[in-house]
């Protein structure tokens, strides 16, 4: 358990929002089955160790973003396996993604993106003093 809460089971960092999201660790062929919490409508998967069969799909360190809904997620490990899974509420705002980082604008992601590169410039500075 990574962060949120899953039957009796509950993360020791707190966190505000409706997620949960779980580190599990599978051995060949063996199935898991998650049933995302009431409210929960988004959900993905990332595998970091081995292969997953998952809605159909075969995956090796690849992630894969599921349909919206509050469908369970089978997952049948193709070798031992380990990956995170991650359900959550849908957010509320259009999201604009740009490459380091979320916004809910576009202008806010340039300002986010500018502050990026500001920090980067700003530790080579230091870096070469």
């Amino acid at each position: 358990m990574l962060l949120g809460e899953l039957g009796a089971l509950r993360s020791p960092v707190p966190y505000r929002g409706p997620l949960t999201y779980l580190h599990v660790r599978l051995r060949d062929g063996e199935t898991w089955r998650y049933a995302p919490p009431p409210g929960h409508d988004v959900a993905w998967l990332a595998v970091a160790r081995g292969g997953v069969r998952v809605a159909g799909a075969e995956l090796q360190r690849e992630m894969a973003v599921f349909e919206e809904g509050d469908a369970p997620v089978e997952v049948v490990a193709a070798g031992d396996a380990e990956f995170v899974l991650g359900s959550a509420a849908k957010h509320p705002h259009d999201l604009v993604c740009g490459y380091y980082s979320v916004h809910t604008s576009a202008e806010t992601l340039r300002r986010g993106e500018a502050g990026i590169v500001r920090v980067g410039q700003t530790m080579k500075l230091k870096k070469s003093a």
